[in-house]
């Protein structure tokens, strides 16, 4: 019943993520092929979508005007990713001699040489340079490529090498500044290496430095990112023993505690700009109290027991969070599955013999329950991150867990359900 139950929350909460996901309209503009320019807003889609095609309203009341590559010149967010319509080498076919197709690329440097970036409908990233030496705007892009080749030597064997064809474009194109045209060769293969060296060449023979574009604010999200949280809150949980033969079954009722830990969040740009992977450890504690009226089987005398539960965890929550980051508040829903590990594992009880008068009598308290060590369950959480605190980010989020406790008698199962308040402060700027 609970695994059942726990199953059909989350489909219910990833529906409710996917219909979020449908549309996310931002302020923003398209210029159509007259040279007049659209202002509204603009759907933000993933990277994969952005390059084939551009959603459009003037205002949220308005129908979705769809635009591709020929029907606008580009497209682009206030303040964000702008886009424009290029000819583009088909890379994905493996047949450079196909003619060119128009798809929208991703301004990431502009200058006298300008980069851009595409991602293709197979999750490939294809990297673009566009030189001074371009006579006209049709021209096609020139691709930034390593290609993967299998080589087979005198023996018959086969083994893989890297063709690094990037480098004697990038040789080409930077002729103009023979310091960094010697450079070229120490130029690593990815996205942020190249805007490193197209930004060096474009400082080197641009006079007018303040002409360039700033680096895209879409870049860090593009190449995943890695970033570091401290956590801390608080929580409060509800026990049930599942066990008719014991007195203790509860309900217990746990006071708030506190929550400390970090966590560890990498962009998953490669499925979509608003999905994170996230890694955590936390530290928190539970305690139960509780006194319960029995009746024994053989004497029908009542009885009353009084339980004492201490539990330590460090606790392992495993995340995929989807974000929707729009404006200085930036809301987020989460779900995954958590592990934790006992650090503490009190579970006892004892019988009250007197219990009249301000001296109560009781027995000594003995094991009430076989533990074990780790416990497991599901865990979903919906918050927010906003502003920047010292050129980082905060956040908070409501978070609620259920687990299989501690018990280790299948007869006698635990159920814990945990709600948690949380602040979160990014340490990676």
């Amino acid at each position: 019943m609970l695994k059942a139950t726990l199953i059909a929350s989350l489909f219910l909460l990833f529906n409710c993520v996917e219909t979020l996901a449908q549309s996310d309209f931002r302020p923003g503009y398209v210029v159509r092929p007259e040279g007049d320019t659209l202002r509204g807003l603009v759907d933000y889609q993933s990277a994969q979508r952005s390059a084939v095609g551009c959603r459009f309203r003037t205002d949220a009341a308005q129908a979705v005007q769809e635009f591709v590559p020929g029907t606008a010149l580009g497209y682009g967010f206030v303040g964000a990713s702008r886009y424009e319509a290029r000819l583009t080498p088909l890379a994905e076919v493996a047949a450079p001699s196909l003619p060119a197709q128009l798809q929208f690329v991703e301004i990431i440097v502009h200058g006298p040489i300008s980069l851009y970036a595409r991602r293709d409908l197979q999750r490939h990233d294809h990297y673009y340079i566009r030189g001074a030496g371009a006579t006209s705007s049709t021209e096609p892009l020139q691709e930034l490529r390593r290609l993967n080749e299998t080589i087979i030597n005198a023996k018959g064997q086969k083994f893989e090498r890297y063709n690094n064809e990037y480098v004697a474009v990038l040789a080409q194109a930077f002729k103009s500044c023979p310091q960094e045209q010697l450079r070229v060769n120490q130029v690593q293969f990815g996205l942020r290496f190249f805007v490193d060296a197209v930004t060096r060449y474009n400082a080197c023979v641009n006079t007018t430095p303040d002409s360039l574009l700033p680096q895209n604010p879409t870049l860090a999200s593009r190449s995943g990112r890695l970033h570091l949280e401290v956590l801390a809150g608080v929580h409060r949980s509800t026990l049930r023993v599942d066990n008719d033969q014991l007195s203790l079954n509860g309900p217990y009722k746990s006071g708030f505690s506190p929550v400390l830990g970090l966590a560890a969040g990498y962009n998953l740009s490669k499925i979509s700009k608003k999905l994170s992977f996230r890694l955590e450890a936390l530290y928190d504690r539970q305690a139960y109290d509780g006194v319960y009226t029995y009746q024994s089987r053989s004497t029908n005398n009542t009885f009353r027991e009084e339980a004492r539960l201490r539990l330590q965890y460090i606790r392992i929550p495993v995340l995929f969070r989807y974000s929707l980051p729009k404006g200085a508040v930036r809301p987020f829903v989460q779900v995954g599955i958590s592990g934790a590990f006992a650090l503490q594992r009190q579970v006892e009880s004892r019988n009250i013999l007197v219990d009249f008068g301000s001296n109560p009598q009781f027995s000594v308290w003995k094991p009430a329950l076989e533990t074990r060590k780790i416990e497991q369950g599901f865990v979903a959480g919906i918050g927010a991150s906003a502003g920047r605190l010292a050129g980082r980010s905060f956040g908070a989020e409501f978070r609620a867990e259920i687990t299989n406790g501690f018990s280790a008698i299948v007869s006698s199962g635990t159920t814990v359900k945990r709600f948690s308040a949380l602040l979160s402060y990014d340490l990676t700027k």
